[in-house]
């Protein structure tokens, strides 16, 4: 209740905002609300950005990675941003390191947010910063941090096989590992001060260019459930010669990650904070080594951590629904979005097996998505933790890498239609089983129509009823019949600045539709009325 109570003041401050242009006036200075989460009257959530409903649709790169191991510079990066608006993402979440921004202790260089924010810019996707700071994958990185955070912030003693050890890894990619006391007063108030200072440079670089708002969001750490989960125990992790505790352990993380949230909420540039997990236990997905949901909702219940989402890592269609569903139930109000991973050769570790499945699976139920990643660096590639999706050193693409682009630039098309509709208005097609199937013939019921979908080329599709249209889509060919209604009219092309421009008109012979590969289609259609009690919504 006090974090709805919070947001709901916050949505005052945005309607303001937007009311009078980019901001509104608090204590002198003038703010610009750019993100939030909003609360829906029908039990939903939904990402706003610029005041609108936005299509969560993000995908990952790890811009750090690339300047660690394969020393790129920040102009090359500009490669990475023109290809993932390519594929059709409308987000692309770039990590930083402190290092690249404080050079020197109190010297900033802003020369790596300004490439970012630039690219962002130029070709129309959305910024999200990914903050690792000393907690990334449940520990600290020597190259991640300044070398006077890293030398200077107190450690956690580690042992193992009772031995005590100063680092548990010096790694090609990330440098010495260790465990640093991110709770830690000093500590935190020199991750406050950096944080500070990056979003007053970038409320300056908005302000310059008339705020286009590229940055939207900032996420806080990196599946930090690692450290208390399973760190602890594999390296003896001790404070004065006595074990820590999961829950001194998880006490801290919520302590560094408030306080790193505040100082990102504390400039005049308000964007979405948000941190991932690993999978929770959820119903029979249930396995050890996994933070369960109570934990999410501690951090969730942090004043300055707005959604928490999580890395579900499954191929599985049918349990990724109900993972989501369990995420969505058990922490009411949040913002659930997940990291998709895919990791090609590797069992169960969520390979590309199904990826435009998996995307219409969580757009579908109001859940964010994040596909990790577009481009790996050539150092993870050669040590077996490649999981892009496209070739590293030609940028090409795999064999997999054309479904994510066909479903990402049809949603992309309807993005803000996608973003705000109830999950019971958005029907799907071919994508209850791990691979889809080649046939598909079946009926989904929405709440105001039944809609049947064949197809006989493994084509996945949906069917979204939203503001008196039905908005359809198919990967491939395939027949949509329109049941408890009346068609009026049919048309294809796409939303552009909120209006529907249209390309071509086509006509339903004998009831049905043939759609074609790539054209998202607007049908213009009366119901009949609500479904029968007796008729189960059923999402395909």
């Amino acid at each position: 209740m006090k974090k709805l109570i919070s947001v709901m003041l916050g949505l005052l401050l945005c309607f303001t905002a937007f009311s009078f242009g980019c901001g509104t006036e608090n204590g002198g200075e003038e703010e610009t609300h750019v993100s939030y989460i909003r609360r829906n009257a029908d039990g939903t959530e939904t990402f706003m950005v610029d005041g609108k409903p936005f299509l969560y649709l993000g995908v990952e790169c790890r811009t750090e990675a690339f300047t660690n191991c394969d020393k790129t510079t920040f102009d090359e990066y500009e490669k990475y941003f023109e290809k993932a608006a390519d594929i059709g993402f409308n987000v692309i979440a770039v990590s930083v390191n402190w290092s690249d921004i404080e050079t020197e202790k109190d010297v900033y260089d802003f020369s790596v947010i300004n490439k970012i924010l630039g690219f962002g810019l130029k070709y129309g996707i959305k910024v999200d910063l990914l903050w690792y700071s000393a907690l990334m994958c449940g520990t600290s990185h020597e190259w991640h941090l300044p070398d006077y955070i890293f030398t200077e912030t107190p450690r956690y003693q580690m042992f193992t096989d009772g031995i005590e050890k100063t680092n548990i890894n010096i790694s090609t990619i990330y440098g010495e590992e260790t465990f640093l006391r991110i709770d830690d007063k000093t500590f935190m108030q020199r991750e406050e001060k950096v944080v500070k200072a990056i979003m007053e440079h970038v409320y300056e670089w908005e302000e310059a260019r008339e705020f286009p708002n590229v940055l939207i969001g900032v996420q806080l750490y990196n599946e930090v459930d690692a450290f208390p989960e399973n760190r602890l125990e594999k390296y003896q992790v001790s404070l004065n010669n006595q074990k820590i505790t999961k829950d001194d352990a998880w006490k801290t993380i919520c302590t560094a990650m408030d306080n790193c949230g505040k100082a990102f909420k504390s400039g005049k540039y308000k964007v979405v904070t948000r941190t991932n997990l690993l999978r929770p236990e959820c119903g029979d997905l249930s396995s050890s080594g996994y933070s369960p949901i109570e934990r999410a909702a501690q951090i969730y219940n942090l004043k300055n951590v707005d959604c928490v989402g999580y890395d579900p890592y499954l191929n599985d269609l049918s349990q990724l629904k109900i993972s989501i569903k369990y995420y969505q139930e058990k922490l009411k109000d949040n913002f659930t979005h997940i990291a998709e991973n895919g990791r090609p050769n590797a069992k169960d570790q969520g390979e590309y097996l199904n990826p435009d499945g998996e995307i219409l699976t969580a757009v579908s139920l109001n859940c964010g998505y994040i596909l990790y990643e577009l481009c790996s660096p050539k150092q993870f590639v050669k040590e077996g933790y490649g999981q892009g999706i496209l070739d590293p050193e030609t940028l090409e693409d795999y064999e997999y890498t054309e479904k994510i682009r066909t479903i990402c630039r049809a949603l992309k098309k309807i993005s803000e239609t996608a973003a705000a509709v109830n999950p019971d208005d958005f029907a799907c097609f071919n994508i209850d089983s791990t691979s889809g199937k080649t046939t598909w013939n079946k009926t989904v019921h929405t709440a105001d129509f039944t809609f049947n979908y064949n197809t006989e080329k493994g084509a996945k599709g949906f069917a979204i009823v939203y503001g008196g249209y039905i908005y359809a889509f198919s990967t491939d060919a395939a027949s949509l019949t329109v049941s408890n209604g009346e068609i009026e009219e049919i048309t294809f092309g796409e939303t552009v600045n909120g209006e529907w421009q249209t390309s071509g008109t086509v006509t339903a012979e004998n009831g049905v539709l043939n759609l074609e590969k790539g054209k998202v289609y607007r049908i213009k259609a009366i119901s009949n009325g609500k479904q029968t009690s007796d008729t189960d919504i059923y999402k395909g």
